[in-house]
């Protein structure tokens, strides 16, 4: 397939967020972006409020963007887990 489906949020502009990939061999077959809170705040509070969050830990985050190629996602979780730790 050599169409290339590209999200970009205004937070991967940020440089508090990280964008992590997993290749094999030199073929990206998985994204994942951290999204450290920032003063845009993080992606999810639109829908939850996290005050509570802010109040007990002094760096939160959100996991977001997961890409997993198409072949990949059969794996269960397994792409998934390694980009997590």
């Amino acid at each position: 397939d050599s169409e290339t489906r590209l999200r970009v949020t205004k937070y991967h502009a940020l440089p508090t967020t990280t964008v992590l990939i997993a290749k094999l061999d030199e073929e990206v077959i998985g994204t994942l972006s951290i999204i450290r809170d920032s003063a845009w705040g993080l992606p999810l509070e639109p829908l939850f409020n996290i005050g509570f969050l802010r109040d007990k830990y002094k760096i939160i985050a959100e996991i977001s963007t997961l890409a997993i190629k198409r072949s990949h996602r059969s794996q269960r979780g397994k792409l998934l887990l390694a980009l997590c730790k």
